[in-house]
């Protein structure tokens, strides 16, 4: 659960090594901001808090992250975002772009702010630049607009190590894979039985 008191930032540091196994080759790290997930990823970030808050870092890619056409259709391994997708004003375009240079067979990892254990928006200690509260269920149904895929991990992160704790989570982690026509989700062919 959220607290006030707890140190706030750096949330990617409570899932890093968790999601290792969907982060492999080239990987865009959406909305990195300072704390990019791994070395050998290429940070994708506009820039915005780092002018608001005075933060210093460079990003690899300046860009806003609904508009990747330095990227080539499916180009990346992976795509990873934690704690950027409620910024933004339209969850679906990016999330299409963030799909369409994915790769088939590719992994986009997501790790947002969970709206029953973080304070939604307008209430006291809420985020002020968030424009939504989700739940793991909002995302699911967005992505069955957006292409073929099997849900891979849909977990609600809800740790909690006591008062201070740099590890306490209020959040939720989905890994997406990119598929073709048959995969578990928003296809018109579902997954064929298991045969053994």
């Amino acid at each position: 659960m959220w607290r006030r008191e707890d140190p706030q930032g750096a949330e990617v540091g409570k899932v890093k090594y968790d999601v290792v196994p969907y982060v492999r080759g080239r990987l865009l790290d959406i909305g990195a901001g300072p704390f990019k997930i791994f070395n050998y990823a290429i940070s994708v970030d506009n820039l915005d808090h780092a002018h608001r808050f005075n933060w210093q870092y460079k990003p690899d890619v300046i860009a806003d992250s609904s508009n990747l056409s330095m990227f080539a259709t499916e180009s990346m391994d992976s795509v990873f975002s934690s704690h950027t997708l409620e910024h933004l004003e339209d969850p679906e375009k990016n999330l299409r772009e963030w799909w369409r240079v994915l790769k088939k067979g590719g992994h986009l990892t997501l790790y947002l702010p969970h709206a029953d254990l973080y304070p939604k928006i307008g209430q006291p200690g809420s985020n002020h630049d968030h424009k939504f509260d989700f739940l793991p269920e909002d995302i699911i149904k967005i992505m069955k607009q957006v292409g073929c895929w099997d849900l891979v991990i849909n977990e609600k992160r809800d740790n909690d190590f006591g008062p201070g704790s740099t590890l306490n989570e209020y959040s939720f982690l989905q890994v997406y894979k990119k598929g073709g026509a048959g995969q578990k989700f928003s296809c018109d062919k579902p997954k064929p039985e298991k045969t053994c």
